[in-house]
């Protein structure tokens, strides 16, 4: 409780004694206000005083009574230090006129443990006071949600007194938190969807809190609300716990006035949909850092008229009202300072409140624009007096503010000419509703369409035209835009479901039939395009490509000289090819790779002046360059980089300014540093990373709301910190990896479903542990590596498919295992190595020709050798174990050397395994 709380009882409670006895609890009743907790902590000083005997001549700061009074305050005494149950008090966290809350911790030396424990005041445990302090529990013993404070223990002191303890919440309130972290709009929508997520919870366990306010949600540090204090919860079914309605009615109303529901404030009856007003009133003063009524100071009659009668300013309104008048009192202020300037006075506190929606932590302008629409609507609705026209659940708010933050139709929106033109047009065929609601409008409507006479060729022909525009312009407008991953979903699934019945319709149109095949591959991109935004779904990625390409193969052959043609069929084999070598079949990507490129270069030579023709060109060339790489063949892959590089600098040089052609630049930069550096090319790496950097930084200062421009400026700082650790310069190449994790910790968070951005997120934490390692910083390194390895087992539940995800995990434990080997922690360290190498078996087994993970897997094996050597001094199956892996590594890397060129350190490590080999004999 607050200090200003506590001295507000205080002082009713004093008056009230001044009274008649007879007159005391109506004066207590007008001057709470309505506050009916407040009406309760002091009716219950006044019930305990009839038990104390007064003491004559005592004063209360000058007056009578003063004796009694401290008295009866006394009974929330320091209690620190005391044993209750099996917990030890440290100090008060707050108290009321009924009791108080106290941090507490085990004592009992079982576990560690600190409660928040909850202790009634002495004097009170009967009656009223006690029914509602053990009905309380009760409530919260059924409760068991992540955003509710769980209920721990509880029981009876010594001399009786019940108590119960609870998950001790060390936040802050929900405004408070909000204002002091200056969330955003969006922020403080998700946070409070998570609030109504708990309030719902809950309900469908016919708990309703009546009192959700601020202060009874607290936000812990990491950002999790949770609900407390269900003092005055009702129960819509008392007698699931054996309690009756006569126990759990308080002798007043219990509630907080400015949080309270019309029905509330009148007496009437209350049902889950008042808890749903209050969380109004709590949206509402999130997003104006105001509440829809002022009424400190007002008389119980005046409460009920403002919440009853009254309708609120809209969030938008009052906010732009909050603009106005913090333009007038900065006016009066900067007019002030000339003045005091001038004539010099005492300090004043003018700058105080300078308006609400700042203290908020909001721009008041800014939330205005954002809330107009349907915030206003959504909040609104919450308000409405008629219990039966709000949000029928708290669950139906949190949805309808998600489908606002994803930019869908809301339920509260109003009856406005777009919404009643929308409803005119859900009259009409499937066709068009789909065309309007779920942004692709291929739509079933279509295939009739085409029957039909030459009206209904011309609808069909326009419902085209609108599907096409939603599904190729809408997509592409927010396909680089953070947090588009759920309306992308939306996208996918409704394309698929109107693809498959329209494509069994499309022979003879070849219209028609180009149109699907482009569709099918923009719904492939989507699903799972490697290097993009996408959905994690690979093998729905490889299905809707090969449609495209069964699609567009037949009109090749039909129009062999259409060049747009030839460029859509070839775009469409680097996507399968790409997908192909991600899900770990790397030769049958080598294949369509060089099926783009016959496509290509024809066209290239053709037309020397067609800059589409010569950067697809160089396209293709690198990412033949990446899988020949991953075969091993690395001086014939950096041969096609250099190829693709010239093409792509003489592009660049042309036309500056073109964004495509920078950015195309800036890939085949990095490719190139990648194939300098596999080589053994350590000064060129470098200059090639050095200048990747640099055209990045260009394209990201040009637009910082593009995220694919921000996550290839952290890949050139990430590739920059490879070239410089590989050449020994730890500290700048930790100051690169930083760099790169604060954009992508930006990224991740932007768009939590955006499976490539939390998998950036992970390479990041593997790079600073690698960096931190070579810093002798092991403890530091091991923290990054286990926070890189959870994020990407997360990704493999998400991405089952992805070889790269599973050789991603492998890589996590092998860097786990050297780091535990380094601190002598052998039994882990081989624990690690041994998983390591089990998914680097799986992929080898479903990729055979990957060179990459075969050479992987035997550093593996050598790493298991190292360590089982290390533990099986004395172990028989330890040293079989090791000389077992010890032969399959060399097994392993013999093979590699006899198929292709090996490495620089290839042949060294050849020599090592062998010579631990003999040893092991």
């Amino acid at each position: 409780m607050t200090g200003e709380r506590w001295q507000r009882i205080k002082a009713i409670f004093q008056s009230a004694l001044d009274r008649a006895p007879g007159e005391r609890l109506a004066y207590v009743a007008e001057a709470c206000a309505g506050d009916g907790t407040l009406q309760v902590e002091v009716e219950s000083l006044l019930k305990e005083q009839d038990a104390l005997p007064a003491e004559p001549g005592t004063t209360v700061e000058g007056g009578v009574n003063g004796g009694l009074v401290a008295r009866l305050l006394s009974r929330t005494q320091d209690v620190a230090g005391q044993r209750i149950g099996a917990y030890q008090i440290i100090r008060e966290l707050g108290h009321g006129g009924m009791g108080a809350v106290y941090l507490a911790e085990r004592a009992d030396a079982q576990f560690r443990q600190r409660v928040a424990l909850k202790l009634i005041r002495r004097g009170l445990e009967h009656g009223e006071v006690l029914r509602r302090f053990r009905y309380e529990r009760q409530i919260l013993a059924g409760l068991q949600h992540p955003n509710i404070a769980r209920l721990l223990d509880g029981g009876a002191t010594e001399d009786g007194t019940p108590y119960f303890a609870l998950e001790y919440v060390e936040g802050e309130p929900l405004d408070e938190y909000c204002r002091v972290h200056k969330l955003t709009v969006p922020q403080r929508l998700e946070l409070f969807r998570t609030v109504c997520a708990a309030v719902h919870y809950a309900h469908q366990n016919l708990v309703i809190h009546r009192d959700l306010k601020p202060g009874n949600i607290l936000i812990s540090h990491d950002g999790t609300p949770k609900l407390l204090d269900f003092g005055i919860a009702k129960l819509l079914n008392p007698t699931q716990f054996d309690l009756t309605d006569a126990q759990t009615q308080a002798s007043v109303r219990p509630m907080t006035p400015a949080y309270a529901s019309p029905e509330q404030v009148r007496g009437r009856a209350v049902t889950t949909a008042s808890d749903v007003y209050s969380l109004g009133v709590l949206l509402y003063e999130l997003l104006t850092g105001r509440r829809p009524y002022e009424i400190a100071g007002l008389s119980v009659r005046e409460i009920e008229q403002a919440v009853c009668d009254s309708e609120p300013e809209r969030p938008s309104t009052a906010l732009a009202h909050a603009a106005q008048s913090g333009k007038r009192r900065e006016a009066i202020l900067r007019a002030s300072v000339k003045t005091a300037v001038a004539h010099p006075a005492p300090a004043t506190q003018a700058t105080e409140a300078f308006d609400e929606a700042s203290l908020a932590g909001l721009d008041p302008e800014r939330a205005r624009r954002q809330m107009r629409g349907d915030l206003d609507n959504i909040v609104m609705m919450a308000l409405r007096k008629e219990p039966e026209r709000r949000y029928a659940s708290a669950e139906q708010l949190a949805e309808d503010i998600r489908r606002h933050l994803a930019g869908l139709p809301v339920l509260a929106r109003p009856n406005t000419v777009s919404y009643r033109a929308t409803k005119f047009i859900q009259r009409h065929k499937a066709g068009v509703i789909a065309a309007l609601l779920v942004v692709i409008s291929l739509v079933t409507g279509l295939v009739s369409a085409v029957r039909q006479a030459r009206i209904a060729e011309r609808r069909f022909n326009e419902v085209r035209q609108l599907a096409n525009v939603y599904l190729f312009e809408f997509h592409d407008a927010i396909e680089k835009l953070p947090g588009a991953t759920p309306a992308r979903q939306l996208v996918v699934k409704r394309a698929l479901e109107y693809l498959e019945r329209l494509s069994q319709e499309v022979a003879g149109d070849r219209s028609l039939q180009r149109e699907l095949a482009a569709a099918y591959l923009k719904v492939g991109d989507v699903q799972g395009r490697p290097g993009f935004p996408n959905l994690g779904d690979a093998a729905g990625a490889l299905d809707s490509y090969k449609k495209s390409l069964a699609l567009r193969a037949p009109l090749l052959a039909a129009m062999p000289s259409d060049v747009a043609l030839q460029r859509e069929h070839a775009n469409n084999l680097d996507r399968l090819g790409d997908t192909l070598r991600m899900s770990g079949a790397l030769g049958p990507a080598i294949e369509h790779y060089q099926q783009a490129r016959a496509l290509r270069e024809p066209l290239s030579a053709v037309a020397p002046q067609d800059r589409t023709a010569r950067a697809d060109l160089a396209s293709s060339l690198q990412r033949l360059g990446d899988a020949t790489a991953l075969s091993g063949k690395r001086p014939e892959a950096l041969a096609l980089q250099q190829q693709a590089l010239q093409l792509l600098s003489a592009l660049a040089g042309e036309a500056p300014n073109d964004g495509r052609a920078r950015r195309d630049l800036y890939i085949g930069l990095i490719k190139l540093g990648d194939r300098q550096g596999a080589i053994g090319d350590k000064p060129a790496m470098l200059a090639s990373y050095r200048q990747a950097l640099s055209v990045a930084q260009t394209a990201a200062a040009a637009d910082t709301n593009d995220a694919r421009a921000q996550r290839e400026l952290a890949i050139a700082h990430d590739k920059l910190g490879n070239g410089l650790l590989a050449n020994n310069e730890a500290a700048p190449a930790l100051e690169q990896y930083r760099q790169a994790l604060a954009l992508r910790e930006k990224l991740a968070a932007a768009d939590a479903q955006n499976v490539e951005a939390q998998r950036d997120l992970a390479t990041s934490y593997g790079k600073l542990g690698e960096t931190l390692e070579k810093l002798n910083d092991p403890n530091g390194a091991l923290t990054q590596y286990r926070q890189m390895l959870a994020l990407d087992e997360q990704m493999l539940r998400l991405r089952p498919d992805y070889a790269e995800t599973k050789s991603d995990l492998a890589f996590d434990h092998e860097k786990l295992g050297l780091v535990l080997t380094a601190r002598a922690e052998f039994d882990a360290a081989l624990a690690q190595h041994r998983q390591a190498a089990k998914l680097r078996e799986e992929l080898v087994q479903a990729d055979p020709q990957n060179a990459e993970i075969k050479r992987d897997l035997a550093g593996s094996y050598a790493f298991i050798g190292d360590v089982a050597v290390k533990l099986g001094a004395r172990n028989t199956e330890l040293r079989r174990e090791a000389c077992t892996a010890y032969q399959r590594s060399r097994a392993l890397r013999e093979a590699l050397q006899a198929q292709q060129t090996p490495a620089p350190d290839e042949a060294a490590a050849l020599q090592q395994v062998i010579a631990a080999l003999e040893k092991c004999k």
